[in-house]
């Protein structure tokens, strides 16, 4: 079946077809031209596609290089010109970075960072063109080592001298970092159309000026020791090219001599230190405080210090004399001094009854001479502050003890008292002693008169009732030990009876106590050890007899 279209409507269409050709004119997107640059060049490219104005010709220049390119110099001409009938011209624009368009005037150049493109577009005004060329020139710029984050700042090097651009595209500040070892008089000099803020770690702002922006030119700073960093504030376009120098040196600064007057040799425990701390040489230094602890106000003096240090202990203590200077900032010096712990006391020592353990009293280490060599005794077990009990000692051997105090602190020499005096003991016997008679005699009855003890206030005011004393009878008796043959033991010259040390006179001992009341035919148990002091006592193992008494 065929259509036939109404005559009434072939001119109606006819001219919407007109129209709608000048309302929505169909335009074809010509191919991109894009340029890598990497060096510099002046150059000539023709595009032979038709140029319209709907269809132009977009050039992209690339930098693929690691400086700065500036585009120059662009023109155009055309050298077919396809509609002599129509008056038109080819127009050149350019892409600013907001993607907005403008037209290209001679003055303009172009800056390229380095990775980024620019971008111009050329179009007619009316006619076709062909062939149309374009000339242009790349300019590369010198590649520099810096750093536009202010987080990562290139650190600097003293004396030696840094090159950058005075212009960065892109960025209007550039980063340096400076480090003090110690406090010195630094020299910035700075060559070029820049400026820069310098700023300590607390970010203050140093300079002359008011507000503390530093010109270029040559300043000079005095800096504690630390890290300061660099602000360098570059300039506009119009500097693309240009470079600066940045050279910065440092002199250490001399805080003076300082000399410590004191006498630090023999100390002993607790003990006051006086001292003179002396300073010359610099008359810009403070001796800002001396002594163990550093002082928070702000005493100052230009020649020195006195004073008193108080240790309320043996052990490493410090001097610490702190200078100052304006600008510089603060220097601390530290002067170690020790003194011993005081020698400890060997209070007292003693046996327990029929074994080998040793109870001591004495603060400090106990030691036991093993040859030529004290040695710390191991088998250690405190019942008190003061009071320790040594086991695992052998029967019948002899002994030497010491006490020692040390104090130790990490990565220091251990500091040692003088030792206590030295007793040499002899353990007991692990031998009975053979009893061969025990007699008692001497009998005495004595009554202990009844005495009234008067009531009174104690020195906190509490009262304590009186009370009464005496009113019965004791009986004192004395027994005589016979032994069958010697003591045991290695040099035994004592008896433990009933706990009381008795002397031996040969195979005899003599012991005398009382009993309380004056009943007779009273039953007794007598425990007898040997014994190798009447002061330590030295107690080996025991036998025991019962008697009866009168």
């Amino acid at each position: 079946m065929i259509m036939r279209m109404h005559h009434f409507l072939k001119p109606f269409t006819l001219c919407l077809l007109m129209c709608s050709l000048f309302l929505f004119p169909v335009t074809a997107k010509a191919a991109d031209s894009e340029i890598s640059i990497s060096a510099n060049v002046t150059e000539t490219i023709t595009y032979e596609d038709t140029i319209t104005q709907y269809d132009g010709w977009t050039i992209i220049f690339k930098n693929t290089t690691s400086g700065n390119v500036k585009i120059s110099d662009l023109s155009i001409t055309d050298s077919t010109k396809l509609d002599s009938s129509s008056i038109g011209r080819l127009k050149l624009q350019s892409y600013t970075t907001d993607g907005r368009i403008q037209d290209y005037y001679t003055g303009y150049s172009a800056i390229i960072a380095p990775g980024e493109t620019c971008k111009f577009l050329v179009t007619a005004t009316a006619k076709s063109f062909t062939n149309v060329k374009l000339q242009y020139t790349a300019t590369v710029y010198k590649t520099y080592n810096i750093s536009n984050d202010e987080n990562k700042p290139i650190p600097i090097v003293f004396d030696q001298e840094i090159t950058g651009p005075v212009y960065q595209q892109g960025y209007y500040n550039q980063y340096y970092s400076l480090t003090l070892t110690e406090a010195s008089t630094v020299t910035i000099n700075l060559t070029g159309e820049c400026s820069y803020y310098l700023r300590n770690s607390i970010g203050e702002y140093l300079g002359r000026a008011s507000n503390r922006l530093n010109t270029s030119g040559t300043e000079t700073f005095k800096l504690a020791a630390g890290t300061y960093d660099m602000k360098l504030i570059g300039g506009g376009e119009s500097d693309i090219g240009k470079e600066y120098t940045l050279k910065v040196s440092a002199v250490p600064y001399d805080f003076g001599t300082v000399n410590v007057d004191w006498n630090i040799q023999g100390l002993v425990g607790a003990c006051n230190v006086p001292f003179t701390v002396t300073l010359t040489g610099s008359p810009e230094t403070y001796v800002y405080s001396a002594g163990s602890e550093l002082r928070s106000y702000g005493d100052r003096t230009s020649t020195g210090w006195s004073g008193v240090l108080n240790n309320s202990s043996a052990g490493y203590h410090t001097l610490r004399v702190v200078l100052y200077a304006d600008g510089y900032g603060f220097k601390e010096y530290t002067y170690e001094y020790h003194s011993i712990p005081e020698t400890p006391i060997l209070l007292e020592y003693s046996f327990n009854v029929g074994t080998t353990k040793m109870n001591l009293k004495g603060l400090g280490r106990i030691q036991m001479k093993d040859g030529n060599k004290w040695v710390d005794v191991k088998n250690v077990k405190p019942v008190n502050v003061e009071e320790r009990v040594v086991s695992g000692l052998k029967p019948d051997t002899r002994y030497t003890f010491r006490l020692i105090s040390c104090i130790e602190e990490e990565g220091k020499e251990p500091l040692y008292s003088a030792p206590s005096k030295q007793i040499s003991i002899i353990t007991g016997s692990k031998k009975k002693p053979a009893v061969k008679s025990i007699k008692a005699y001497g009998y005495k009855t004595k009554y202990i008169p009844r005495e009234y003890n008067s009531g009174y206030y104690d020195t906190l005011g509490i009262w304590h009732r009186g009370y009464y004393t005496g009113g019965y009878y004791t009986t004192s008796y004395k027994l005589k030990i016979v032994l069958k043959k010697k003591a045991p033991g290695l040099k035994t010259k004592y008896l433990s009876v009933n706990g009381t040390i008795c002397k031996l006179k040969g195979k005899t001992c003599t012991y005398s106590d009382y009993y309380r009341g004056k009943r007779k035919r009273k039953k007794l148990k007598v425990k007898i050890a040997t014994a190798k002091s009447n002061k330590f006592r030295g107690t080996g193992a025991a036998v025991t007899k019962k008697i009866t008494l009168r």
